[in-house]
């Protein structure tokens, strides 16, 4: 199974308050992600995490090696620190700044930061994305109008790693409930 998370900025406190995250403490906030993450991800499952999994920690490795899986990391803007020790660089599969995959019958397009076009565009690949978090902004809004097109941030997708499909119903649950006029339900 494939699985797809962003932005988990383990040992970040300072994410909880930018992101309104909801959490005490930096310690609330690291030991709910990894039970998430390991509730639903197996030894074997692929995990792409689409940038900035390790922020400001001292001990990055103690984050990587208790997290289930075959992990895949495509950079973020938090991520250079821990990939300088060769120990956690080797914990993953691969390394990279942009990454192509198949998930079943779907062609996706793997980048930290959100696109407003990418290889395969006009041809039904989607796009999955990072950095910009739960923001209200115009990036955010500009990224939620590209129909395919997913933010996989932590505090948008539930604090764990996610199918495809999940992305996409998470996605559209989110588009759909900012189309509401105001005041209705």
């Amino acid at each position: 199974m494939n699985y797809y998370i962003a932005d988990c900025h383990f040992g970040d406190e300072q994410v909880i308050a930018y992101s309104r995250r909801p959490f005490h403490s930096l310690e609330e906030m690291d030991e709910t992600m990894v039970k998430n993450w390991n509730k639903v991800v197996r030894d074997y499952d692929d995990v792409y995490i689409i940038g900035d999994l390790v922020s400001r920690s001292q001990d990055p490795l103690s984050y990587l090696e208790r997290l289930k899986g075959r992990l895949h990391l495509v950079c973020g803007n938090h991520d250079g620190p821990m990939l300088k020790d060769p120990t956690c660089r080797d914990r993953f599969v691969e390394v990279s700044d942009y990454l192509v995959v198949e998930d079943h019958k779907h062609r996706l397009v793997l980048f930290h930061y959100p696109l407003l076009e990418w290889d395969g565009y006009y041809y039904g690949t989607w796009h999955l994305y990072g950095h910009i978090h739960n923001h209200l902004s115009d990036n955010q809004e500009r990224a939620k109008s590209l129909f395919k097109a997913l933010n996989c941030g932590a505090d948008v997708v539930g604090f764990k790693p996610r199918t495809f499909d999940e992305l996409v119903a998470i996605n559209k649950k989110d588009r759909d409930r900012e189309k509401r006029p105001e005041g209705s339900v």
